[in-house]
């Protein structure tokens, strides 16, 4: 919103009057449920008549003021496709703790502060089970887009994860659904770090010592950190 403050400069005038906040609301109107928040979540004909109010406000005064209340942002065709795949592919859509889902940024949340802390394991975990190269680019890239909020910039990375979940769509949400994946993918990550030499009977032990000492959720967890912690055991 603040592209509209040069309009407050010669020789447009627009200041805060009931012209002036009518015709700025009317020029929104029509982004109304295609404009996004920081918060993630559209904003529709009333948010958008709080939002011109607030944009008056902030340019009130000798100092003009960035409010975080009128940051706005379009959703690209990569992202609108992209978080609704991921609904699909993770079966986010019928629960409570999913019921406002509407962008790519709490479809993240949801995938990385609900779905994977139910799980109990990294999403990574699934890589090291029984299956496929193309199915370990996906997840990686997956993994990508859940931890990196600026993906948003990178719409190579974007269509190409819409394409693979599109073209593996039932075997990945197969995978992605059975938690025993990755648990099993899990021990076998364990199983493979170098000089530890961990045994059956020691994975219990050795699991419960690194969700102790790992900091951060389960969703951060990166394979360094738990390597790491594995040798620490």
């Amino acid at each position: 919103m603040e592209k509209f403050q040069e309009l407050t400069r010669p020789p447009y005038g627009l200041y805060k009057t009931y012209w002036s906040i009518a015709a700025l609301a009317f020029a929104m109107k029509k982004y109304a449920g295609k404009v996004f928040g920081v918060d993630g979540r559209p904003h529709t004909e009333k948010n958008l008549v709080e939002d011109v109010m607030e944009t008056f406000k902030s340019w009130e005064g000798s100092i003009r003021m960035k409010s975080s209340k009128v940051t706005l942002k379009f959703e690209t065709p990569e992202e609108g496709q992209l978080w609704k795949a991921l609904v699909e592919l993770f079966q986010l859509k019928g629960r409570d703790e999913y019921m406002d889902i509407c962008s790519l940024k709490n479809t993240r949340w949801a995938i990385n502060n609900v779905f994977m802390k139910e799980i109990g394991y990294p999403l990574w975990s699934l890589k090291h089970g029984v299956i496929v190269s193309e199915m370990v680019s996906v997840i990686d890239n997956i993994i990508k887009v859940c931890e990196d909020e600026t993906i948003t910039r990178n719409s190579h990375l974007m269509s190409e994860t819409i394409d693979l979940i599109r073209t593996m769509r039932f075997e990945l949400r197969a995978l992605i659904s059975r938690p025993q994946n990755y648990s099993t993918g899990f021990i076998n990550f364990l199983k493979g770090v170098e000089k530890v030499n961990l045994q059956d009977k020691e994975v219990e032990e050795a699991v419960a010592y690194i969700r102790q000492h790992a900091q951060g959720d389960v969703w951060s967890w990166s394979e360094e950190l738990v390597r790491e912690q594995l040798k620490n055991w």
